[in-house]
């Protein structure tokens, strides 16, 4: 018995046109296929995304740590920067996880795929 996943690699008999490629549930796909592109939106956020992105060891901390380990905040401080990272960790954890397990599945467009799995990275 072969899958669903299989039936359609085997009925795949060329490129995709990009007319054919729906955003949603889309029975003739390929999520490899790239180009050509049918959503440019998705592509144009992409390339945002990739544009705006920074890593952490890109981003000196000397000083922060600095004032961190100083008395230089007050118990205030300390407690307002705490409380929003721990908010902002949770927060970025649930939208991925809402990318990643709920939405990503369905959408069968490779363009919207490639923007989903970016912004679940950041």
């Amino acid at each position: 018995m072969s899958s669903p996943v299989s039936k359609l690699l085997e009925s795949n008999t060329g490129r995709i046109d990009a007319r054919d490629k729906l955003l949603i549930n889309c029975n003739q796909v390929d999520v490899n296929q790239l180009m050509p592109l049918k959503y440019h939106w998705a592509w144009e956020h992409y390339n945002n995304g990739c544009a705006n992105h920074w890593m952490p060891t890109e981003v000196p901390m000397t000083k922060d740590i600095e004032i961190w380990k100083s008395d230089k905040l007050t118990h205030d401080e300390r407690l307002v920067i705490m409380r929003n990272l721990g908010f902002f960790a949770t927060a970025e954890s649930l939208v991925g996880n809402n990318l990643v397990l709920a939405i990503f599945r369905h959408v069968t467009n490779a363009e919207c795929r490639q923007y989903l799995l970016r912004q679940a990275f950041e």
